[in-house]
């Protein structure tokens, strides 16, 4: 694997693999929901949605059809911090594909036409994700949590801000935010570094300022309550959705392999504690989930279930009872080593694709400005003990920073049985 920093801070990562004829290219900027004002809620994920439009040289039709005709598969999403686009391809067509992209990228046309054709599909997203329980407990739980920051919005935005949208707006936050330093490419597959470096020369730094305008920033840690919050949005359907989500703060990397071991312990998989008394012995749910992830440098465990309403208060106390358990020497090392062999043979599977190789690489570049290697994080989690699980399991009880939401016809009184 290469990194190269160019002149004016644009960042390139390569993992050459030559074992598919396949290749893997990630655009990542760091720009999302979080770098938004107050007026522009929702225009980092809407300028995702008009990288797929026509540019200043193209129809998008035109431009689709022929990534269709090379057999390109592409995407792109927003997350709170960061804005992903990403295509795989033949390492025959690279060159083409690339081209197409840098185009997209470079050329934006911001079309009054397409911009409004585009605010109705995103407002159709935007009732489609309403009607998703799941997401929606989890945007509440976010949004409760991160109440009064910057990341205290929806990243889709609201219908009064997308409305606000205009060409204009648009193009003077893209020209704001996607500047050469708060951009990493990612590559993985079938072409070599010299190959790749001289695409991205011709199509993307001959395109930009030779200077840098600026130096990368990097995720940082958000404070938020440090006290219990429930909130429970009426959906008339014959179960509800629940989540709960807690925030630990910034943590070590040894503590972070410690908090996902421990949650893994919990609820990863049909051997962890959760599924095992939640399913397998009191059926009172169909599936429960339990695992750990980041909001910019916090470090936040998620526990997400669903069941009929009348079994929510039963199903709380039950998780509320594992965990107290845990709490008091409960755990054993046979949980522990299957916790351990499990996350290492994921890192080990993701290995298998370049997809994940290119979004893991520039994933770690744009938010740490490093990349970890796996048998340093493999042998973090080795490293931990019993004792360091039974430690944070106690820790855990007196963290007071979380949020339980629900949707569906539960009431906030329910959901105070995790308390």
């Amino acid at each position: 694997m290469k990194i190269k920093t160019y002149s004016n801070n644009l960042r390139l990562v390569v993992n050459t693999k030559k074992d598919v004829d396949v290749v893997s290219f990630n655009i990542f900027v760091n720009v999302g929901a979080k770098d938004e004002d107050e007026n522009e809620h929702g225009y980092a994920h809407f300028l995702e949605h008009m990288f797929f439009k026509s540019t200043k040289n193209k129809s998008y039709e035109d431009i689709l059809k022929r990534l269709d005709e090379l057999g390109v598969s592409n995407n792109a999403y927003t997350t709170m911090t960061k804005t992903c686009f990403y295509f795989k391809c033949l390492s025959g067509v690279l060159d083409e594909t690339v081209s197409l992209f840098a185009d997209m990228f470079f050329n934006y046309s911001f079309d009054i036409k397409e911009t409004n054709n585009e605010r109705k599909v995103i407002l159709e997203e935007l009732k489609m994700d309403e009607d998703d329980q799941t997401k929606k407990a989890m945007v509440l739980s976010f949004l409760e949590m991160f109440n009064n920051t910057s990341y205290g919005h929806d990243i889709i935005g609201t219908t009064q801000s997308l409305k606000s949208v205009t060409p204009e707006r648009l193009s003077s936050f893209k020209k704001k935010h996607y500047l050469p330093h708060n951009i990493v490419i990612s590559v993985s597959g079938n072409v070599s570094f010299r190959k790749i470096n001289s695409i991205i020369n011709k199509y993307f730094i001959s395109k930009m300022p030779n200077k840098s305008l600026g130096k990368p920033t990097y995720n940082q840690e958000v404070i938020v309550d440090n006290f219990a919050k429930y909130v429970a949005k009426k959906k008339d359907n014959k179960q509800s959705v629940v989540y709960i989500l807690t925030n630990f703060g910034k943590r070590t990397f040894h503590e972070r392999a410690v908090l996902n071991l421990y949650y893994a312990i919990l609820g990863y998989g049909m051997s962890s504690r959760f599924f095992e008394v939640l399913r397998s012995k009191k059926a009172l749910v169909y599936s429960i989930d339990a695992g750990c992830s980041t909001m910019g440098e916090n470090l936040i465990s998620e526990i997400l279930f669903s069941t009929t309403t009348n079994k929510v208060e039963t199903a709380l106390k039950e998780i509320k009872h594992i965990l107290y358990e845990c709490a008091n020497n409960n755990i054993n090392n046979e949980e522990l080593i299957r916790a351990k062999n499990k996350f290492i043979a994921s890192i080990e599977y993701a290995n298998e694709s370049n997809s994940k190789i290119a979004e893991m690489n520039g994933n770690d570049i744009i938010t740490k400005g490093f990349i970890r290697k796996d048998r340093e994080v493999i042998n973090e989690l080795q490293s931990v003990t019993l004792e360091d699980i039974k430690k944070f399991a106690t820790s855990v009880m007196d963290n007071k920073s979380f949020v339980v939401s629900s949707v569906g016809n539960c009431t906030k009184k329910a959901l105070k049985s995790f308390c």
